[in-house]
């Protein structure tokens, strides 16, 4: 799954350079019934924090997933 962005590209010249490459008929669909779960819960979560203890949750996932 490579692709290369050159200066000058507009979203379609990306878009086509990114389907040639990935192919949408070989990406698993995805369930949405599991989909709307783990939104819920995701939210469920998050919507119990205060504000500056969810800002300090996305600053620390942020850092973890960059420097895993």
């Amino acid at each position: 799954m490579s692709y290369s962005w050159k200066k000058g590209m507009t979203i379609e010249d990306q878009w086509n350079a990114w389907a040639a490459n990935n192919p949408v008929e070989e990406m698993p669909d995805i369930d949405t019934d599991v989909l709307k779960e783990t939104i819920i819960k995701d939210l469920t979560f998050v919507s119990a924090m205060t504000v500056q203890e969810y800002t300090l949750y996305q600053k620390y996932q942020e850092v973890k997933f960059r420097y895993s």
